[in-house]
């Protein structure tokens, strides 16, 4: 198997893994069922203030971490069907990364307060930074363009 396909088959395991999990938290905030939060407890601080609701009860993962796995889960399922072009991957991740401190930070201080749709923007941005910094450094290279930073 070539690296362009083992990544696609990569990306297509990681996207349907991701659905799975995004899946569950629906379910599970739809049903008003508990199980998920132990098992992701270790994952997200799982602040109900933090998370969004659906029917008045509030997801197993804060909006934030929601964002980082919806951002995941974008970047695998265009990487399973289409080329990415990673370049500097690095300098991207580390701003998104200053970005989500920077949110964190000004609400600490009590600049704002709780933003669930900036913390769920900026998350989404992580985890889309995450994914590709990943797949550049791990040599896999998502279609026939890409080039290692």
């Amino acid at each position: 198997m070539n690296t362009v396909a083992g990544s696609r088959s990569v990306a297509r395991g990681g996207a349907l893994a991701l659905l799975v999990l995004l899946a569950g938290t629906v379910v599970a905030a739809i049903g008003r069922w508990e199980f998920l939060d132990p098992i992701l407890a270790p994952l997200c601080h799982q602040r109900s203030d933090r998370c969004f609701a659906i029917n008045g009860h509030a997801m197993a993962i804060c909006a934030r971490c929601l964002g980082i796995y919806v951002g995941l889960l974008v970047v695998c399922l265009w990487g399973s069907f289409r080329s990415i072009s990673v370049t500097r991957s690095g300098a991207v991740l580390i701003a998104a990364l200053a970005f989500n401190g920077c949110d964190a930070f000004l609400e600490w201080q009590g600049v704002y307060g709780n933003l669930r749709w900036m913390r769920w923007g900026l998350g989404l941005a992580l985890g889309m930074a995450i994914a590709v910094f990943v797949f550049s450094k791990t040599g896999r290279r998502l279609g026939q363009g890409d080039t290692r930073t």
